[in-house]
């Protein structure tokens, strides 16, 4: 997906931090990790718990336990399988070696692990990464998943057939406990350390405050970065390794404290779960066989509104054909790709469209291809095209239909007849690159399975304009962009895709699925999600979407609508990463940074010329520090020798870390600066 590259504004970026991927090991006789007690902890009516095991031994094991004898997720032994006796649950007790466990917490003194735990009927298998995530609703379900399968769960006397046995009450510590120690991952926090020591290595472990349904466990949510599962805002903790962080491992969400590596846990670069892959350019590619994309409606009447836009990068492969890119259930609203004759495959026999041209399908059933609205302009194959369809609400009934092609309008159609509802067209699901028919009369081509490439596609509820069509088409997707609030969905397949089937929705509302006919595709290779090489192609078929700054010209200005909160009255800080540009040494420059208002009645923060400088906008008779960094406020009464400035400088032409705190002192303000992590003056 794309910011187009040389569009003038995205076109360098700052990497804030090192993305070093690890795992957490431990090594089964002084390695745990601890988070510390905050009320953040303290939950008991919704629980989901995720993280990736790569066990090293048969010995039983705390993968997580809260507090003194709360609830916690363990792994299994039966006294006896491969010679372990200690530790191990009795025979008798309906364990299955190295199952998982989960302890709801003790709730009367005999409540034990072993004889109160709900366990998985599989096992993990020693030496390969599994998923395992735990869901709990107190009083109500608890369900467990290895690896996405829903399991069946065992107690202490066998199997559980009647759902009112998995009904726990889950506790944040045990029924007498009165102290608050925290999260502990690797040994039981009621042995210091000591005892249920894991000797296996964690990865990617979170925890919810909310019970994840199964929908999103379905949608494989495990295999996607945390930020795009729809339960974010209760995320307790994600506990992910980011860059290198001896002996602490960094809460990436929510309000849980970091976790501190204790005794001989340690981080092991060599050795991490690859189970979701940092964000990077990549396109969709269609095989013109088996495989289609889905996106399924929540709501009646997302897809359908009568003013609407639809908008794509495609790359169509050499052959001219019809080609479906987008249908709405059966011959609902479509846009696909059209040829006239009976030269090419699909092609509208008796119609009259130009060779390559987009078509609308705007009508309540099939209909005749030859009254398909269709553009004035064809795409051409083989490379990437920019192609837009937008409806508009007739006063008198019908539609507008309007084309464009790489931000050119290609045509303009109007009739009463056109619709985007149709009364044959009622589950709500938008079809990519075929019919939406998966029957065996779709063999071969007969379904108009788009060959090619599609990237950055975006659904819209909405009549945009062609210059907004044209100024958008080549910018990332965000919340900058003036029609945010109008958009249905958006995928640029940067995150997700057919690595592990979810094309991930820039909006959030709607994730779609990667789907194939007959035999399912085998997306994952061993236990690693690895991009598909056949559908997602990462090489020279995408425009990039790497992380970016903005740059500013001298000329152009960029605002934000004002807020209260812009102008806290007691205190704030203010900080960025700023690169500017090189100037001679002899030269001075005063630039500012942002700015609330003006110096009378604002704030702000520049940088600052030099002492007696006499260059534009320069503060002659300040005794400032040339390219420091300065604060401005309403009380400085614009005069300029008075703003504060920092004792040090930032260096031209490198990227530099620069802040400004201000706090309330008494009567007053204190106002201090740091330039790369250091202290830099303060007033």
């Amino acid at each position: 997906a794309l910011d187009s590259p040389g569009s003038g504004l995205l076109t360098n970026f700052y990497s804030q931090r090192d993305e070093s991927d690890a795992s957490i090991s431990f090594d089964g006789l002084t390695a745990y990790g601890h988070v510390p007690y905050t009320s953040d902890l303290e939950f008991d009516d919704e629980l989901t718990f995720e993280a990736w095991i790569k066990a090293s031994d048969h010995k039983p094991g705390t993968i997580a336990a809260m507090d003194e004898n709360g609830w916690g997720v363990f792994k299994l032994c039966s006294q006896g399988s491969h010679g372990i006796e200690s530790g191990c649950c009795q025979a008798g007790e309906g364990r299955k070696h190295n199952s998982i466990a989960f302890f709801p917490g003790q709730s009367t003194s005999t409540d034990g692990i072993c004889s109160s735990a709900f366990s998985t009927e599989d096992p993990i298998l020693i030496g390969q990464w599994t998923h395992i995530l735990v869901t709990v609703k107190s009083g109500s379900y608890v369900h467990m998943y290895i690896d996405n399968k829903l399991q069946q769960l065992s107690n202490a006397t066998g199997p559980i057939t009647d759902p009112a046995y998995s009904w726990p009450i889950f506790r944040t510590r045990g029924e007498n406990a009165t102290t608050g120690n925290g999260l502990f991952f690797g040994a039981l926090p009621s042995c210091g350390g000591t005892c249920m020591m894991l000797n296996a290595t964690l990865d990617k472990i979170r925890i919810w405050n909310a019970a994840v349904d199964k929908d999103t466990v379905a949608n494989n949510y495990a295999y996607l970065p945390a930020s795009v599962n729809p339960n974010y805002e209760h995320i307790v903790a994600d506990f992910e390794v980011k860059g290198k962080h001896d002996g602490i491992v960094e809460n990436l969400a929510g309000t849980a404290q970091d976790m501190y590596l204790l005794g001989a846990a340690s981080l092991d670069y060599e050795n991490f779960a690859m189970a979701d892959h940092p964000v990077h350019g990549s396109a969709l590619y269609f095989d013109g066989h088996r495989m289609f994309m889905e996106v399924r409606d929540r709501e009646p009447g997302w897809f359908n509104s009568d003013n609407m836009t639809f908008e794509a990068w495609i790359k169509p492969n050499d052959i001219s054909r019809g080609e479906v890119l987008a249908m709405k259930d059966m011959w609902g609203w479509s846009v696909m790709l059209m040829c006239s004759g009976t030269e090419g495959e699909n092609c509208c026999v008796d119609g009259d469209h130009l060779q390559d041209s987009i078509a609308f399908h705007p009508f309540d059933g099939q209909g005749p291809c030859s009254e398909y609205p269709s553009s004035t302009l064809p795409v051409q194959r083989g490379v990437w095209n920019h192609v837009a369809v937008t409806t508009e609400k007739l006063s008198g009934g019908g539609l507008t239909v309007k084309f464009f092609v790489d931000g050119i309008a290609a045509g303009k159609f109007s009739s009463f007849d056109y619709t985007v509802s149709s009364t044959g067209s009622h589950e709500g699901t938008i079809t990519f690159g075929r019919i939406p028919d998966t029957s065996s009369a779709c063999e071969g081509g007969s379904c108009m399975q788009y060959i090619g490439h599609m990237d950055n596609v975006r659904l819209w509820s909405m009549t945009l304009g062609g210059d907004a069509l044209a100024h958008y088409k080549d910018v990332r997707l965000g919340q900058l962009h003036p029609y945010w609030l109008a958009l249905v969905f958006g995928y640029d397949f940067d995150i997700g895709a057919a690595g592990n089937g979810i094309a991930v929705d820039i909006s959030q509302k709607f994730n779609a699925k990667i789907e194939f006919t007959g035999e399912e595709q085998d997306l994952f290779q061993g236990q690693t999600t690895h991009w598909h090489a056949d559908e997602l192609n990462m090489g020279e078929d995408f425009f990039p979407s790497l992380p970016r700054s903005m740059y500013f010209d001298g000329k152009s200005v960029y605002g934000v609508d004002f807020h209260p909160e812009l102008a806290p009255p007691e205190s704030m800080t203010w900080e960025a990463w700023i690169q500017p540009d090189k100037i001679g040494i002899d030269e001075h420059r005063a630039e500012v940074l942002t700015s609330l208002g003006d110096p009378h009645m604002g704030w702000g923060v520049m940088l600052m010329c030099g002492k007696g400088a006499t260059s534009p906008g320069c503060c002659e008779n300040g005794d400032h520090i040339k390219d420091s960094v300065a604060f401005f406020a309403g009380e400085n009464d614009g005069d300029c020798k008075d703003y504060p400035s920092s004792t040090g400088h930032v260096n031209r032409g490198d990227w530099n870390h620069v802040a400004i705190t201000v706090s309330h002192i008494g009567n007053g303000k204190q106002i201090t600066f740091y330039i790369n992590g250091t202290k830099s003056g303060s007033y």
